[in-house]
Parts: C-alpha cells; sequence; structure tokens
C-alpha cells in the first residue's frame, strides 16, 4: 500500500522548490515514505532546511552519503515531476498511504495482543486506546497550521463584528447565572474551567447547573427554530428536533440514576429527598412528569464509566458526538482526581505528574473540541486549620498543573456549613480566583440544597448601589 510515483513527485517537486518544503515538513515526516531510500533522502532535505542549506540533487546526495551514482536518481525524478508547485498535493498521497499502513499494522497488533491470553482485558483496551490515540496525533486529524496576522485579521474582524452586534450580550455558552456570566463573560469555546471545593460545598450542583442550563437553551433554541418552520415539537409524533449542539457529561463519582435525581430536582423543584424516597405530594407530580418529559427531548448524554484516561475520555467524547451528530456545547468531567492518566507505568507511581498528565489533556480536549470543558476538582484538607476557609488557589490539589492549564478557577464557598450564626444563610459565594479573559472577582448566588440547585439573587439581597461582583 504505497504509490513510488508520489513519493517520487514529492521528493522532485520539492528539490525543484524548496520554498515548499516548510508546509510538507508540517504533514509529513521520513516514515511515512514506504521506500527506504525515499526517507533517508526526505529526512536529509529536513535537516537541510533547518540549517538553512540549499537543496538540489547534488547537495541532497552528498548530505544523505549517497553514492556518485545514486545522485543521478535525484536528477531524475526532479526533472520527471510533472508539476513542482503540486508538492502539498502529493504530500496528501504519500500521508494516506502511510496512515492505511499503520492502521493495518494496529490491527495485526490488536489482533495479536487478543490472542494472546496472558494479557488481561483492561491491559488489551488500553493497548487500543493507545494505539488509536497514537495514530490520531500523528496524521488521523489535520493540525492547524501557522498563520501570520495578516491571514488571522478576517476571522478576529468577524469576531469583533459578533461582539458589537451581541449588544454586550456574551458570546459563549451561558452558565445560568447572571453575575457569573457578567465576571467570567460565559463559558467559552476552548477553555478549561475548573470548579473545585471542599465536600458538600456544591461543585458538582454547580457544574450540573451549568449543563442544565446549557441544554435547556439548546433545547429552547430547537423548539423556537421548529415553531419558526410550522412545526409543534411538543406533540406526540413530531419530527425529530434539530439541536446547534449538545452537552456531554463523564460523571466517575456518581452513576446516571443519580445524575437524573439532581436534574429532575433542580428543574422541578421537588425536593429531592421527595423523589429519591417516592414521597412526592400529588400537587407537585405534574411538575416532576412535565421535568421528566421536558429533560428526555435535551441533547444531553451522560457516561459514568468509573474508569477515565485523558486518551479513552477524547475518544468517548468524539464517539458521543458522532452519535448525537453535532458539536458539543459544553463537556463536564466529575472529577479531575479520580481519573487516571494512563501512563502509571511510565511516571514511577508520582500522582503529581499523573495529574499533570490529566489537566494537559483536558485542555488539549477543550481545544480540540471548541468547546469549554468544565472539570471538577478537590481541595486539600489544610484549609480546614484556617480561620479563613475560603479557598485559596494552593488549596487545589497538586495545584501547579491545574492551575497552569486551566482558563478559569471557580471556588465555591458556603459560609454556613463552618458557621451556623452566619448572615449568609442559603447563599454561596462564587470565587472566581483566575481568569485569562479577565478579573478575578466574588459573585453571590443563592444555594437551593433540598433541590441541588443555585439560582440568582434577587436584587432586594444588595443594597442600593451595592456592587454584585466583588
Amino acid at each position: 500500500m504505497y504509490s513510488e510515483e508520489s513519493e517520487q513527485a514529492l521528493l522532485g517537486g520539492l528539490l525543484i522548490d524548496p520554498g515548499q518544503m516548510a508546509e510538507v515538513s508540517q504533514m509529513i515526516k521520513p516514515d511515512h515514505f514506504f521506500i527506504p531510500a525515499h526517507q533517508k533522502i526526505f529526512g536529509a532535505m529536513v535537516e537541510m532546511a533547518v540549517a538553512d542549506m540549499g537543496l538540489d540533487p547534488l547537495t541532497v546526495a552528498e548530505y544523505a552519503g549517497m553514492e556518485a551514482g545514486q545522485a543521478e536518481y535525484l536528477y531524475q525524478i526532479a526533472s520527471n515531476t510533472f508539476n513542482h508547485g503540486n508538492a502539498l498535493a502529493y504530500a496528501k498521497v504519500v500521508s494516506r498511504y502511510h496512515l492505511r499502513r499503520e492502521t493495518q499494522r494496529a490491527a495485526r497488533q490488536i489482533q495479536e495482543a487478543a490472542m494472546d491470553g496472558s494479557i488481561k482485558e483492561e491491559e488489551l483496551v488500553s493497548l487500543v486506546q493507545g494505539i488509536a490515540l497514537k495514530m490520531d496525533s500523528e496524521g488521523g486529524v489535520s493540525r492547524p497550521q501557522p498563520k501570520t496576522v495578516a491571514e488571522a485579521a478576517p476571522d478576529y474582524l468577524t469576531l469583533i463584528e459578533e461582539r458589537m452586534d451581541s449588544n454586550g450580550k456574551i458570546l459563549g455558552t451561558s452558565t445560568g447565572l447572571t453575575d457569573l456570566d457578567e465576571l467570567i463573560h460565559g463559558m467559552n469555546p476552548g477553555e478549561l474551567i475548573v470548579v473545585a471545593g471542599r465536600p458538600a460545598m456544591g461543585k458538582t450542583t454547580l457544574a450540573m447547573n451549568f449543563c442544565s442550563a446549557a441544554a435547556n437553551m439548546l433545547l429552547n433554541d430547537a423548539i423556537e427554530k421548529a415553531r419558526k418552520n410550522g412545526i409543534e415539537p411538543l406533540a406526540e409524533k413530531s419530527p425529530k428536533l434539530d439541536f446547534d449542539g449538545h452537552v456531554q457529561v463523564f460523571s466517575l463519582e456518581m452513576p446516571i440514576n443519580q445524575l437524573m435525581d439532581r436534574l429532575v430536582s433542580s428543574n422541578s423543584g421537588v425536593t429531592m429527598t421527595h423523589i429519591i424516597r417516592g414521597t412526592t405530594p400529588e400537587n407537585e407530580m405534574d411538575a416532576l412528569l412535565s421535568t421528566i418529559t421536558r429533560i428526555r427531548l435535551q441533547p444531553l448524554v451522560m457516561d459514568d464509566s468509573p474508569k477515565l484516561t485523558p486518551s479513552s475520555l477524547r475518544l468517548r467524547a468524539r464517539a458521543m458526538a458522532a452519535k448525537m451528530g453535532t458539536k458539543p456545547k459544553l463537556i463536564m468531567v466529575d472529577y479531575l482526581q479520580l481519573m487516571e492518566s494512563g501512563n502509571q507505568g511510565q511516571g514511577g507511581g508520582n500522582r503529581t505528574q499523573e495529574i499533570s498528565d490529566i489537566s494537559r489533556g483536558l485542555k488539549l480536549l477543550a481545544r480540540e473540541m471548541q468547546c469549554p470543558v468544565v472539570a471538577l476538582s478537590q481541595l486539600n484538607r489544610g484549609l480546614e486549620q484556617r480561620v479563613n476557609k475560603r479557598p485559596l488557589m494552593s488549596d487545589l490539589r497538586e495545584s501547579g498543573s491545574i492551575e497552569q492549564d486551566s482558563d478559569v478557577i471557580i471556588f465555591t464557598y458556603r459560609d454556613e456549613v463552618y458557621n451556623e450564626d452566619t448572615e449568609f444563610k442559603d447563599i454561596a459565594e462564587l470565587i472566581v480566583a483566575k481568569q485569562r479573559q479577565g478579573s478575578p472577582g466574588t459573585v453571590r448566588v443563592a444555594f437551593d440544597g433540598p433541590r441541588v440547585r443555585f439560582r440568582n439573587l434577587a436584587a432586594s439581597h444588595y443594597d442600593q448601589g451595592e456592587s454584585r461582583i466583588y
């Protein structure tokens, strides 16, 4: 599975027009060639280009250590190249054949491993995931190319126009909390947003509220779109709704039924205790059933696999997107410290390095899927010893890499957990300790524990002229 003619045409085109070398070398590596001599020639050409050496058949032959007679071969392929300006097209052909050979090799490797009775099933799954991720990173997905400012300007001007047309409204995905949206400008594509807190501070509740708000917004938009087209989307036999995205939830801590309890309670206003015990009052049954009916329509996908690595998460996220037929609008992971790096055997048991691999993997997932990724994180117990128990950046477990990779860090804090006589009953502080595109700050929100939800505070909570963000 190779094309000798394409390999020759690529090398010949580069010999005639070395200016194409920079772009081609971003796509092609020496081992992408099937013929060993071509691998050696291209490797020499890459090294010479990096050293800013001139490329022609004679200099390349000498640099590659080829015999005098072999230099004639380079003259021949250069003279036989039909279109020397088409090197990039030839490179794509060489790359496609390489990918097919690698797929065939991987299939043999997986088949051999599957037939080896000494390999455990978990190891086999890890092997398959690792092979898939390696193939993808090396050539399965087109990589963004560098851009000059002039090349980047048109897209940037479009973004500026969108911001101007929005009249100050956020362009990112809303959190569902007005003051938080105002502070962090919503949740934006490519951002890694870390929600951290001690137990009972409501971090899972907050993240699920983000997901619910995003899913509800997508559902409302789809319903509005259907009605504009003369379709009643909530009728019994209505056609499938056309969504502009979906929400993914990965829960390593809770099974799906527990997540459903939270979703139904927060959306219906029925307390979770009533839902779990089956004691929902008669006067709340309509709200419960109508909420379940509506939630069934939401473009929200949940995965409660207890073991996930960055690579397996990435593969599952892609599979979800393929299943839904849309790009994800938001991905949530609960929680970061329960993930495995997939490199336990290489890191010598260094959990700090594993957390670094995980946080970096989540940031790369946000960039690749072009959506915000919300990851929950635990905090160290050390803050319990302080008088002021509001979290600090140093309270993040294995904080260095999380702090570095995240775009936004939000701490959840409820004063009533520590102070029974606090004036802030049923109120939580959302402390934005870091955001790349803005300043830190804190907002207050209402916390409704029985219905597992955060809500905007009424205007009457604040004194006249009091800032809602501080």
